[in-house]
């Protein structure tokens, strides 16, 4: 077997203290991105270098030598210690966090962050759900507060609205809506596994969590949907205490991912499980790992399907899906990979972690290079781009971190030319009114339409940015201040169903139900609720999102709810284009205008 992986990593959530090598590189790394100018820019500080490294969600994360953390990328839910932060694509201090030991991070779309103090004390900060719902943390986002339950805590690992602590005493606590042995809907308090002590490591993956005990055995609790709990039992199973993975024995290293989990055992070899991995594992069995070496660390987060390796002579390995080019190769190149690809360009990695969609490396002079998916600036490097190739963080090592500022952004696609559009039809021209603000034009650059098979539901996107709809996934966010418009439309006649005895005939239960029909032109209106179209019991819908980074900005939810007026007229309806007007009033703005989009097929 050959030999050269020193670490892997499964989607790193959770990253502890990592020793890192002051000797500089002999080959001076290239310049960090170019941030924008905010007076003078900061110089870099001799001897500032990070030794360890966290990402969560779209967020990353460093521990810096001086005890301090710093983070970039998605901002939202103060996931930047701070309420100001939307998208940062280059490092910012977090606040109120001094004299960190170590740094963790998780959590799905949304990043929670803790850190530990070298007195024993917890710090946490950002989406209120991978918090213990205790009275201090019980607001949407917060600073970095202060935990009392989990001081002393020697690691923190969170997964989808619930988090576990790995204590002092070697115990395990969980908190929030812990799958398998909480039986409440969810557990307010840190609370201890019952059955579990002599605990090692403890990895939270979607909706289950995994403990590897001083035995050198694993076992695992939860959702078990991808076999990837207990491999033996069905995928409905679930498991509400403890259970060992049978075939992993002598672990000495744990990581976990949504779908599979992995296990580094003291021979050197690796064992994966879970039935789907995106790597050769057969479902319901415990199988190894093909590597190209032995690997001697293991780290995960347990939101996302890829795994990162590091090779004893710095260089990176990953294998998996590879939708934001998060392997380091492009994503039109291997979507998914089964063996192990190199990331280019990194040499002296000592550590990795990866999110949902992309990865980050610490490397030995103390910088860290990042790469994959950045829609939200979890790459540092001053844009918003994806990129397969690794990138270093800019300004990382800067004394002072730099304040907000917006980053570079690259449009994703050609600017729609509207050649063949139809008689009848106008070019997008839409007005955009916010609270306190002069009417703007959304200016639309790109948009396409999906109508469904049956013909009883359209989706109409509109966005003021170039978008290849051919080459890049319909539910791919705007970045930055771009705007994206989805009206999603559909036609329903309500009815009564009723069941009777088939005996007496007599009704026995009785309710309405909303039949979906087909779609035709004309007006669609909706007034907070359903409304009346056109013909007594049929019903129209319009489901309304205007968003900026991928939040709301006009309107809170879809369907709309305060709205004044929310109105979409179809004025044709065809298989190649889809064509009207909107008006939509709240107390939060309007946009009105006319619109135009061509039919693509999913």
């Amino acid at each position: 077997m050959p030999r050269a992986l020193v670490s892997l990593l499964v989607m790193s959530a959770c990253a502890r203290e990592t020793a890192v090598d002051p000797v500089v590189p002999e080959k001076a790394r290239q310049a960090p991105a170019e941030a924008p100018a905010r007076g003078v820019a900061p110089a870099p500080v001799v001897g500032l270098r990070a030794t360890a490294i966290a990402v969560g969600g779209a967020t990353s994360y460093a521990r810096m030598i001086d005890g301090t953390v710093r983070g970039w990328g998605d901002g939202a839910r103060f996931a930047l210690g701070r309420e100001d932060a939307a998208a940062v694509s280059y490092p910012l201090a977090i606040a109120g966090v001094a004299r960190a030991t170590a740094v963790f991070a998780g959590g799905t779309d949304m990043a929670t962050a803790c850190a530990t103090i070298d007195d024993g004390r917890v710090l946490c900060w950002g989406a209120r759900r991978g918090f213990p719902l205790t009275r201090e943390l019980s607001v949407e986002g917060v600073p970095a507060t202060e935990v009392p339950a989990l001081a002393g805590a020697r690691e923190i690992t969170i997964g989808s609205g619930f988090g576990c602590a790995l204590m002092a005493d070697e115990t395990v606590r969980c908190w929030g809506g812990v799958p398998g042995w909480v039986e409440l809907p969810r557990q307010r308090e840190p609370e201890p596994v019952p059955g579990l002590d002599g605990v090692v490591s403890v990895r939270a993956g979607w909706s289950y969590v995994c403990a590897l005990g001083k035995d050198g055995r694993v076992r695992c609790w939860g959702k078990n949907y991808a076999l990837q709990v207990v491999p033996s039992e069905s995928k409905s199973f679930v498991a509400k205490v403890p259970t060992v993975v049978a075939g992993v024995e002598d672990a000495v290293e744990l990581a976990v991912a949504q779908h599979f989990g992995a296990a580094r055992l003291g021979d050197g070899t690796l064992r994966v499980w879970g039935g789907e991995a995106p790597v050769d594992v057969s479902p319901g069995r415990v199988s190894p790992l093909a590597l190209a070496g032995t690997p001697v660390a293991l780290s995960s987060s347990g939101v996302g399907s890829h795994v990162c390796a590091i090779a004893e002579r710095g260089t990176v390995q990953c294998v998996g899906y590879n939708r934001y080019g998060q392997l380091g190769v492009p994503p039109g190149q291997r979507f998914a990979a089964k063996t192990m690809v190199a990331v280019p360009q990194l040499t002296d990695a000592v550590a990795v972690a990866t999110s949902q969609n992309h990865s980050c490396a610490l490397v030995r002079d103390g910088n860290v290079w990042c790469w994959g998916g950045n829609s939200r600036g979890g790459l540092g490097d001053g844009t918003l781009s994806d990129t397969p190739e690794p990138r270093p963080v800019a300004h990382l090592l800067d004394i002072t971190p730099l304040p907000p500022s917006p980053p570079r952004l690259v449009d994703d696609g050609p600017v729609e030319s509207y050649e063949g559009l139809p008689e009848g039809c106008a070019h997008p021209t839409l007005a955009l009114t916010l609270p306190g603000r002069e009417r703007t034009d959304f200016a639309v650059k790109s948009a396409y339409a999906r109508i469904a098979d049956d013909g009883k539901t359209a989706s109409i996107h509109l966005r003021d940015h170039g978008f290849d709809v051919a080459k890049t996934f319909w539910y791919e966010p705007p970045r930055g201040d771009r705007l994206h418009l989805e009206l999603v439309l559909t036609h329903t006649k309500t009815v009564k169903q009723q069941r009777r005895d088939p005996a007496t005939q007599r009704v026995i239960h009785s309710e309405w139900v909303k039949l979906p029909l087909k779609l035709k032109p004309g007006v669609h209106r909706t007034f907070a609720a359903w409304l009346a179209l056109d013909s007594p019991g049929a019903w129209s819908s319009v489901e309304f999102m205007l968003t900026a980074a991928d939040r709301p900005i006009l309107l809170e939810a879809s369907p709309v709810r305060g709205a004044d007026t929310q109105e979409v007229t179809i004025t044709r309806l065809g298989p190649d284009w889809i064509c009207g007007a909107l008006a939509v009033s709240s107390p939060r703005g309007t946009l009105t205008g006319e619109f135009a989009a061509r039919v693509h097929s999913p």
